[in-house]
């Protein structure tokens, strides 16, 4: 927490342009005009400043509560940096509010001028200002990011218009990436309620794909593709670029994607969008994140894995090993893309729940028989995680080194603790 101050506090830029801020722990334990040994000491939160090189200066009234935000003059020149800083070891998504003030007056506050309060300031994306003297006491500006990376601000008064660019993260030292995306769902995976006139017009019983597909017949199939044709098109990928602020798109994919895992079923491959997707994001500096969404066996029964009422059998003999081929197959395909970001090994992954004494009795025989064969029956994460360690295995030698590969923790990390993941090799991100 910042102790607070009654007057904003100028900082005079140094010869190279930074502006050195003074961190004071509300109780005392730290107070030091260097930032890096009292952040580490107290866990203090870096709002660190850097002033462009014409002289802005920054001012400050103490940073905690949303109630007392971070307050930053804007001189002539209008452009500083700001960045979030605590401990390396606490890597969590922080907020800092903050208001610009003019010749450093409380009373000449820079704020939102949507009418709406406070406002979150997303990279690359500009938002409309006002300045009237005695308003805008309780509008302030957002920023949200991990520890060390840092956002360069700017304030253009002859347009109010405030924009905020991410610019690095410090900690690491490097110009890491900051990926801002949207997800393409329903578009290479059907789901009921983003398109549910689709639906009725074909098979108004059915909930989710596999269900459409069946009962629509030759009618359905002719539907889907004309749906695909033009529900996602190049000219959503040049707006998401050009004026939607993204650099990534969430793709999911269901196992039908290629044609040899299709055939036999009656899903239509889509492997053709997919191929036409990294084509436009690679030429609009996109990225792909490959999702698969819909595994064989469906690994959560729900509509969006494509099929709703088949149980959870991803996991399960023949089924486990496709999935693995389907997994396999994508990162040779696509994996030495420009624009391959991640690959996602399932999506919302759920438990079997157990739905009658059959399901009771069968599992009872399993556990029986690996205990009679010397073998440590394991819990059903540990199964996935074995499932994701084999996948990774065999897709890494098709994708490049930094690729990530995406667990989807479904809102519970604590699924894959104790270690869990050790044995998938990384790099992980966990979504």
């Amino acid at each position: 927490d910042w102790s607070l101050s009654p007057e904003p506090m100028a900082l005079t830029p140094a010869a190279d342009g930074t502006v050195h801020q003074i961190f004071v722990v509300r109780d005392g334990s730290c107070s030091s005009n260097s930032s890096s040994s009292c952040l580490v000491a107290a866990e203090a939160e870096d709002c660190s400043a850097e002033a462009s090189e014409n002289g802005t200066e920054a001012a400050k009234e103490g940073v905690g509560p949303a109630e007392s935000p971070t307050r930053v003059d804007a001189g002539p020149a209008e452009s500083l940096a700001r960045s979030f800083g605590r401990s390396p070891k606490k890597r969590k998504l922080r907020r800092e509010e903050f208001q610009i003030v003019i010749s450093k007056s409380w009373v000449r506050r820079v704020y939102p001028g949507d009418g709406h309060g406070s406002v979150m300031l997303r990279p690359d994306i500009p938002s409309v200002a006002a300045s009237e003297a005695g308003k805008g006491h309780d509008c302030n500006w957002i920023i949200e990011g991990f520890p060390g990376d840092i956002f360069r601000i700017t304030f253009d008064p002859s347009s109010m218009i405030v924009s905020s660019a991410f610019v690095e993260n410090r900690l690491n030292g490097s110009q890491s990436a900051r990926w801002r995306g949207v997800n393409l769902g329903c578009w290479l995976v059907l789901e009921k309620w983003m398109a549910p006139e689709f639906f009725a017009g074909l098979a108004p019983t059915a909930e989710d794909e596999l269900a459409l597909m069946t009962q629509g017949g030759s009618k359905a199939r002719t539907a889907v593709k004309e749906f695909r044709d033009s529900f996602i098109r190049l000219e959503d990928f040049e707006w998401l670029a050009s004026t939607g602020g993204i650099n990534a798109v969430r793709l999911p994919v269901g196992f039908w994607c290629l044609e040899e895992h299709a055939r036999g079923t009656p899903f239509l491959p889509t492997c053709e969008y997919v191929d036409l997707a990294f084509d436009w994001a690679e030429a609009n500096g996109l990225q792909i994140l490959l999702e698969l969404h819909g595994a064989v066996g469906s690994q959560n029964v729900e509509h969006h894995s494509g099929c709703s009422g088949c149980g959870v059998a991803w996991l399960e003999g023949s089924k486990r090993r496709q999935n693995l081929q389907v997994l396999e197959a994508w990162a040779i395909r696509w994996g030495h893309r420009k624009a391959f970001l991640g690959l996602g090994l399932g999506n919302e992954v759920a438990k079997p729940k157990p739905s009658s004494s059959s399901w009771k009795s069968d599992f009872v025989g399993t556990l029986l028989c690996k205990r009679c064969r010397g073998i440590q029956p394991r819990g059903y994460w540990e199964e996935v995680a074995d499932f994701y360690a084999q996948a990774g295995r065999l897709v890494r030698p098709h994708l490049r080194p930094d690729t990530p590969l995406v667990i989807d923790t479904c809102w519970d990390t604590s699924r894959f603790l104790q270690g869990r993941l050790a044995k998938v090799p990384g790099p992980l991100w966990l979504d």
